[in-house]
C-alpha cells in the first residue's frame, strides 16, 4: 500500500473518532441544517483533507440553485456535496436536488449527508447509482469504514481511485460474472476440470443448464439470458436467440405465419429444450402466471400444449409438473384463437 494511502488512513480513523464525539453533540442538540453544513465543511478539511478555503466552494450557484458545497480540482469541480441537518434521515426525495446538481455541472459524483451518514453517488448517462452509504461511527471506526471514507479524501479522488472503486464494483456485478461463466471459452476451462474431478466428458449445453439451474441464481441468469450468444449452428445463424426461435419452438402458434400469436416458447431454434423457458411456460400455465402473468390461451388449445410441454419434460428426464399431467383442469382464461393474449 503506498504511502500516502497510509497517511490518509491513519488521519481518517483519528479524525471519525474525533468527529464521533462532535456529530453526538450535535445531535443531541438536535441543531440545523446551517450549523450541520458547517460541522461538514470541517470534515471535508479535517477527514478527507481538503483545503476548506481553496477546494471546497460554499454555495455554488448552478443554474441558478446552489449545491452546499463543491469540491474543486484547478477550479474544476469534481464532486457535488448536499448537506441536511443532523436530524434528518436521508430520503430518496433528497437525491433529487443532487442530481439536478451534477447533471447540470456534468459530474459523475456527488455527496449526500447528514453529518452521520454519508452516501456517494455515480452519474452516469443519465442514470444515478449508490456506489455506497457509509455511517460515522460511535468511537473508533472499522477498517471498512475507514475504507469508503478514504474513496472520498483528496488522495484517492486525485489518484481516480474512486472511479476505480466504481469500475472495479461495475465489473464484479453478477450479471456480468455470469456472462463470464456462460462463454465457450469459461465453459470449455470448466469442462476439462470437471473431466479430471469425474473423469467423464461433458457437453457444454448440458454443463450451461447444469450452471444455469442448479448453480447459479436462478433471478440473474434471467437478466443475461437473453444476451448469451451462443455459437452459429451450421446454417450460420446464432442458437437460441430470439430471431432464430420459429413456430416450433413455441407450445402455442396461433398463426404460424403471424408471429405475435406464437406463446410459451420452450425450445431453442436447434431443436434442444431451453430450460429456463420450459419452466416459464409451465409456470404462465399456473394460476399465479409467470412472474403474476398468466398466459390466455383458447380453451381448445390447452390440452395440446401440456402435451408439448410434458414431452419436453420427459426428454430431459426431468418430473413432469402436475398442471401438465393429462386431465389436468384448465386453469387459464381464455382467448380467442390466434387472440394477442400473454406475450409469455
Amino acid at each position: 500500500m503506498p504511502k500516502y494511502t497510509d497517511r490518509a488512513k491513519q488521519r481518517i480513523a483519528q479524525e471519525l473518532t474525533r468527529y464521533s464525539k462532535i456529530l453526538a453533540g450535535a445531535a443531541d442538540r438536535g441543531i440545523n441544517e446551517a450549523d450541520t453544513s458547517a460541522i461538514v465543511k470541517d470534515m471535508l478539511g479535517d477527514v478527507l483533507g481538503y483545503d476548506k478555503y481553496l477546494e471546497v466552494t460554499s454555495e455554488y450557484q448552478i443554474r441558478g440553485r446552489f449545491a452546499d458545497f463543491v469540491v474543486k480540482r484547478d477550479d474544476k469541480a469534481l464532486l457535488a456535496v448536499e448537506c441536511k441537518a443532523i436530524s434528518h434521515e436521508l430520503r430518496e426525495r433528497d437525491l433529487f436536488q443532487v442530481v439536478g446538481y451534477i447533471a447540470n455541472l456534468g459530474l459523475d459524483w456527488a455527496v449526500l449527508t447528514n453529518g452521520r451518514r454519508w452516501e456517494c453517488y455515480r452519474m452516469q448517462k443519465g442514470q444515478t447509482e449508490l456506489l455506497f452509504s457509509v455511517e460515522v461511527p460511535t468511537g473508533s471506526p472499522a477498517q471498512e469504514t475507514v475504507d469508503h471514507f478514504y474513496l472520498l479524501a483528496k488522495e484517492a479522488m486525485w489518484k481516480g481511485e474512486l472511479a476505480a472503486a466504481w469500475e472495479e464494483r461495475q465489473a464484479m456485478k453478477p450479471a456480468n460474472i455470469v456472462r463470464a461463466i456462460l462463454t465457450a471459452r469459461a465453459l470449455k476451462a470448466i469442462r476439462l476440470e470437471l473431466k479430471e474431478i469425474a473423469q467423464y466428458p461433458i457437453d457444454d449445453e448440458k454443463l450451461r443448464q447444469a450452471l444455469a439451474h442448479e448453480v447459479l441464481r436462478r433471478d440473474v441468469y434471467e437478466q443475461v439470458a437473453d444476451a448469451l450468444s451462443p455459437a452459429p449452428s451450421p446454417g450460420g445463424r446464432r442458437r437460441g436467440t430470439k430471431s432464430g426461435r420459429g413456430p416450433e419452438c413455441h407450445a402455442y402458434v396461433g398463426d404460424p405465419s403471424r408471429k405475435s400469436t406464437w406463446k410459451l416458447p420452450y425450445r431453442l431454434a436447434d431443436g434442444s429444450i431451453d430450460v429456463p423457458r420450459l419452466e416459464a411456460a409451465t409456470a404462465a400455465l399456473s394460476p399465479g402466471g409467470h412472474r403474476g402473468r398468466p398466459v390466455e390461451l383458447p380453451t381448445e388449445a390447452l390440452a395440446e400444449v401440456r402435451r408439448k410441454l410434458r414431452e419436453a419434460y420427459e426428454e430431459l428426464g426431468r418430473p413432469v409438473p402436475a398442471g401438465l399431467l393429462p386431465g389436468a383442469e384448465p386453469i387459464s382464461q381464455s382467448a380467442p384463437s390466434g387472440g394477442p393474449g400473454s406475450a409469455i
